[in-house]
């Protein structure tokens, strides 16, 4: 399994769910194309099967950094 920080690393790059997201780096770098097996296809087949992006993840994954920001400071 991709560690969180990977998931949401491929997400915001645009590698989402329902596909490429419009306007994203990943939407920037797609070709008509784009081959089976490649690195676009493998990291966007990633960010259709992952299951860790929900919200409440988010929320808790933004507490921790914070928290780590805090007690580091």
């Amino acid at each position: 399994m991709i560690p969180i920080v990977g998931q949401m690393s491929i997400y915001c790059a645009g590698f989402t769910k329902a596909g490429v997201a419009a306007g994203s780096y990943a939407a920037a770098i797609q070709t008509p194309l784009t081959a089976k097996g490649s690195m676009f296809a493998l990291l966007q087949s990633a960010g259709a099967k992952t299951t860790l992006l929900s919200p409440d993840l988010i929320l808790l994954s933004a507490g921790t950094v914070g928290a780590i920001y805090y007690f580091s400071s």
